[in-house]
């Protein structure tokens, strides 16, 4: 069970596309060590993290419940939208994490994104696992959703 952190890091040169791991270290140091080893073209900024008591297995969780959207099965990104990314890390921040969730930097790209609609925000803070989650952020956001394959338009 090793204590650390689970964190969700963004560039912005690829927007709604999030790493989401797990490191025993500081997530900003973890971020910096990915930027100057991994041949980035800018720096990873740490989008959110928490702490856990398994971060292996929460980090293997949100995997899970994620993995429609990772773009390669070898390697940890994600193509979300932000209130995804902050529907998904909220919920196992509340499960597992002893802290809650910190530094959510994605906020203010989120809410604007939603049309800083706060009924839009409670739609996406009530979503649980096992949810529709395209469906529920459709809902919330008129339809449009960063996956996989690019921002694209949710049957409804």
């Amino acid at each position: 069970m090793p204590f650390g952190f689970v964190y969700a890091l963004s560039s912005s040169v690829m927007p709604c596309v999030y790493k989401i791991g797990f490191t025993d270290r500081s997530p900003r140091e973890r971020a910096r060590e990915l930027s100057t080893s991994s041949g980035v073209p800018v720096p990873f900024d740490v989008a959110c993290y928490f702490e856990a008591d398994d971060s292996r297995l929460v980090e293997q969780a949100i995997h899970r419940q994620l993995a429609p959207h990772r773009i390669n099965q070898q390697r940890e990104f994600f193509s979300l939208h932000p209130a995804h990314l902050y529907a998904a890390m909220r919920y196992y921040a509340q499960e597992y994490g002893c802290c809650g969730l910190v530094d959510f930097d994605s906020a203010p790209e989120m809410a604007a994104s939603l049309g800083n609609d706060p009924s839009a925000m409670k739609a996406v803070e009530r979503w649980r696992p096992g949810e529709e989650m395209d469906k529920a952020l459709a809902a919330a956001f008129d339809g449009f959703y960063a996956g996989p394959l690019g921002r694209r338009r949710i049957a409804q």
